[in-house]
């Protein structure tokens, strides 16, 4: 980005030469990278405690089928109260569409503000732009903890997550997300070459102990 300067009638003029260096700019509007990290921190806990976002997930479970697990379609809150499905964003987790949110803010030059960007994300939710798919505990802790461990196929996620891509695609292209983009690219080649192995992590297996001394 070139600066250079004008000046017309005693009035001094600032011309920003703008080219593809965004980047820069970019950097520049949104502080330090560990400021960054507790802003987008601070959305997320804000749209989770939101009474909007309660509803929605509210509304999920008691009429999208949200109550039951999706790779465990008889573990289901119908059958027994007890049991805790739980709703997992895919393939964009909550932390990538906050940061999307807050990346296309800063690059349009929009105002920064936590509770406005708590909003459209919760918007997204009811526009059905998010990815979302209900897992059992188990399962959801798996995704979690070891993610090449299970891949979640595409057909399977609920929502028109492409579109948000769609929206939001400058944020998306920045250099800063393309670890995001790599995932979601992983997600969809892993998604093409499931096989009958694919899921043998979710199978039953059980271990027989032998031990010297006893039958």
């Amino acid at each position: 980005m070139a600066l250079t300067y004008k000046e017309t009638d005693g009035i001094e003029v600032v011309v920003i030469d703008h080219n593809d260096d965004t980047e820069e700019q970019y950097q520049f509007a949104c502080g330090t990278a560990a400021e960054k990290r507790r802003l987008v921190n601070r959305i997320k806990s804000e749209v989770r405690s939101s009474l909007e976002y309660e509803d929605y997930i509210t509304y999920l479970r008691e009429n999208i089928g949200m109550d039951a697990c999706a790779f465990f379609t008889n573990v289901s809150k119908k059958t027994n109260r007890s049991i805790k499905i739980e709703v997992h964003h895919a393939p964009l987790t909550i932390d990538d569409i906050v940061k999307l949110v807050l990346d296309q803010r800063i690059l349009v030059g929009e105002e920064i503000n936590d509770l406005q960007i708590a909003r459209e994300v919760a918007k997204l939710h009811y526009r059905n732009q998010v990815g979302l798919i209900p897992l059992c505990k188990t399962v959801h802790e798996v995704v979690h903890n070891n993610p090449e461990k299970l891949v979640i196929p595409m057909q399977m996620i609920y929502g028109n997550y492409s579109q948000f891509l769609r929206d939001y695609a400058e944020a998306f292209d920045i250099k800063e997300n393309e670890p995001i983009r790599k995932r979601i690219e992983a997600m969809i080649e892993r998604t093409k070459e499931l096989n009958d192995r694919s899921f043998d992590c979710l199978k039953t297996k059980f271990v027989y102990l032998q031990v010297e001394g006893f039958e």
